[in-house]
Formats: structure tokens, C-alpha cells, sequence
């Protein structure tokens, strides 16, 4: 007999805490330096939910890898009229972002690190998950 519980009557993690009481400034760092010269370095993330690894990239390249990925998945839609919704939606949400981040003016190197607020990963994986087990 296994400790697993299913999935239905998993209690609820406990709230993890940053001991610094504000966004860790190391991350803030990668992900600057990643929109500032266009890549980051390779970065294991200790989450809640488990172990995510990846390469630190800038955040129009995030939004041209969704765009790139969902116009794929939106050319396979057979009916026309759905899919031209789909192309729409993919176009509000991910290429015109995309645009925009490619368009703005390259960072200050004034601007503050901690006025960034998203670290964008690209190859990820995730080699490890936390499984909650009875006691």
C-alpha cells in the first residue's frame, strides 16, 4: 500500500514565504540582464510545487516563442471561422506583445533592478515535483 493520497484529498500546501519579505534581487538581476543583452543564464527554481530549470531569456522573446507556438496550433484548426478567432486571440495576447517589447527602447542601465517583476524561461523542464505524503 502506497502513502499517496489521491489527488482529491491532498491538503492544501503551506503558504512559502520569501525570508526577505520582497522579490528576490538575484532574479531580478538574471531577468534584467536577460532584457538588457538578450539572454540569461541557465537557472534551477526551487518552487512550491516542485523543481522548474530553464534558460533565462529576454521578454520579447518570451512572448515570440507563445506567438510562434499558438499560430502553430492555430493553423491546425479546420474551421475557418474558429481558427480566425484563434489567430486573433494569438495576436491580441502574444504577437502584439511581442512587438511592443521589441519596439520600446532598450533598458536604462537606471532602471532599478527591482522594478522588474517576471522572470521568462525558455527550454524548461521540470526534473523533479514535490509529491505530499501522510505522515
Amino acid at each position: 500500500m502506497t502513502d499517496e493520497l489521491p489527488a482529491a484529498e491532498l491538503p492544501e500546501l503551506p503558504r512559502a514565504a520569501d525570508r526577505f519579505g520582497a522579490p528576490d534581487p538575484g532574479l531580478q538581476r538574471m531577468a534584467t540582464l536577460a532584457n538588457t543583452i538578450g539572454t540569461g543564464p541557465n537557472v534551477t527554481l526551487f518552487l512550491p510545487a516542485g523543481v522548474l530549470s530553464g534558460t533565462v531569456i529576454p521578454v520579447e522573446r518570451f512572448f515570440e516563442l507563445l506567438s510562434e507556438s499558438q499560430s502553430g496550433n492555430d493553423a491546425r484548426i479546420r474551421d475557418l471561422q474558429v481558427r480566425r478567432r484563434a489567430e486573433k486571440v494569438t495576436e491580441i495576447l502574444f504577437t502584439e506583445p511581442a512587438k511592443e517589447h521589441t519596439a520600446r527602447p532598450q533598458k536604462d542601465a537606471a532602471t532599478p533592478d527591482d522594478a522588474v517583476r517576471y522572470i521568462h524561461l525558455e527550454r524548461c523542464c521540470c526534473p523533479a515535483q514535490v509529491v505530499y505524503r501522510s505522515r
